[in-house]
């Protein structure tokens, strides 16, 4: 595993230039990743003379490499130094030959402020919830109460297919939505949530936005869990329910309207009241607070606790 040792904020810069030419290449992909593996730990594009930076909020180690990729071009990779923070980079042309070629989509793509996450890129079999995937992908830290941060800073709007449906309280959507249901996550890195205020106050906020993919649109999509433990006493024919688990998610979203609805019931001491957290201020001030307790919703006797 490779990880970033926390200590002081670091800018990396440099130029990447063709090698023949001399002239700077926009577009190369310039990442940190593990020295032994294709985990990105921080991205993004060089400019239209070759420029890039990449600010971190950490010093490099030793096990993590700048790798830089572009079609047309040998790719390159350079041990990161916590000594060295300005690279001049030259990319060598190199021919490929295409085989067999398959199409996928990119696992990130950036357009202006809006970063894209394709989520199939992120998950595999082991994943359920839309939660499951957001951990794994670069710069998303998804808390045990289910706050998001993208790097370093907690999200201010939450919203599925542009519509602002639970609030502060969207942790209900990520952990219930099945991840094979999302198509990709946007990520919004200084987003405004007042339209008014768009052109007058800037912000540093960042905003998730969660597309859909178009089988899980305009009709019924849900997920169905259940589970429990029998005791069969000697003599009897049937035995005695003890502990059971059950969990029920139906969603709809459509254009005008959006709905979700879910049900848990436990009595194996799985507390299921954290989904109705507020994470966010939803009048903007920044304070947190509840209009409603999930408590109030839930029963629990005696013998389940």
């Amino acid at each position: 595993m490779s990880t970033l040792t926390y200590a002081q904020q670091v800018t990396l810069s440099g130029k990447v230039e063709d090698a023949y030419t001399g002239n700077g290449l926009q577009g190369v992909m310039v990442t940190i990743r593990p020295a032994a593996g294709n985990r990105i730990l921080k991205f993004t594009k060089t400019q239209a003379d070759g420029s890039f930076l990449l600010s971190l909020n950490a010093i490099p180690d030793g096990r993590n490499v700048l790798h830089f990729s572009m079609m047309g071009y040998a790719v390159k990779t350079i041990p990161l130094s916590k000594d060295t923070t300005v690279y001049h980079v030259l990319l060598t042309e190199q021919a490929t030959k295409l085989k067999d070629v398959v199409v996928k989509a990119p696992s990130i793509r950036q357009r202006g402020d809006t970063i894209s996450y394709n989520v199939a890129s992120f998950a595999d079999a082991n994943d359920k919830s839309l939660a499951d995937v957001l951990k794994k992908m670069p710069g998303m830290e998804v808390s045990d109460k289910g706050e998001i941060k993208y790097n370093g800073k907690a999200i201010n709007k939450f919203y599925i297919e542009g519509h602002d449906m639970l609030g502060g309280r969207y942790s209900i959507a990520t952990n219930n939505i099945h991840q094979k249901d999302v198509g990709s996550v946007e990520v919004m890195t200084n987003h405004q949530p007042i339209k008014a205020l768009e052109d007058m106050s800037f912000s540093q906020d960042p905003a998730i936005n969660i597309k859909l993919k178009e089988s899980a649109k305009s009709r019924l999509v849900g997920t169905l869990k259940a589970g429990g433990g029998m005791e069969q006493k000697k003599g009897e024919k049937f035995g005695k329910l003890n502990v059971w688990e059950g969990e029920m998610s139906l969603m709809r979203f459509a254009k005008k309207a959006q709905s979700l609805n879910t049900f848990k019931s436990n009595n194996i001491g799985t507390d299921v009241t954290g989904e109705g957290n507020l994470l966010f201020s939803d009048d903007g001030t920044g304070v947190m607070g509840n209009s409603y307790n999930l408590k109030d919703y839930v029963n629990v006797t005696p013998d389940q606790l």
